[in-house]
């Protein structure tokens, strides 16, 4: 057990109310164990939650972090499909189009006679198209 130094100004007041018997000193001590024993279990308490909620956040921390590297390896994934099919798409694309010079440089007859505009510019006039929805609103009667 250590001793409490106690300052100047609480202890002139306490001796000058002393009674021959020592009686409110014993008191005043044994009051102040009280309280000191009381903020002691009051703060015991308070780390003993403070540790419950430590850990509880420990635990949502864990969680989020889990599902946040779920998140990220899926999105990773997702880029990498992203930019393997938009490579397979230019490779098709580079094919299609050697093919149709290697055909048109075959029959360059049919291919002026039938089909005066290119393949090519016939798909980038499909892709012009506007969308059903685009079409819908458009085709509508204007009030």
């Amino acid at each position: 057990m250590s001793l409490t130094v106690w300052p100047a100004h609480v202890i002139r007041p306490i001796r000058n109310q002393c009674s021959p018997d020592n009686t409110l000193p014993r008191l005043i001590i044994t009051s102040a164990r009280e309280v000191a024993r009381s903020s002691r279990r009051s703060l015991d308490e308070m780390m003993v939650q403070h540790d419950k909620l430590m850990m509880e956040l420990e635990d949502v921390r864990g969680v989020s972090d889990v599902e946040k590297r779920s998140l990220t390896d899926k999105l990773a994934t997702s880029e990498a499909s992203v930019t393997r099919l938009q490579e397979e798409m230019k490779k098709m694309k580079e094919e299609l189009e050697a093919t149709w010079e290697k055909e048109e440089r075959r029959f360059p007859q049919v291919f002026r006679a039938e089909h005066p505009a290119s393949f090519l510019s016939v798909l980038k006039a499909l892709e012009d198209l506007p969308e059903e929805g685009e079409v819908e609103s458009s085709s509508s009667p204007k009030k």
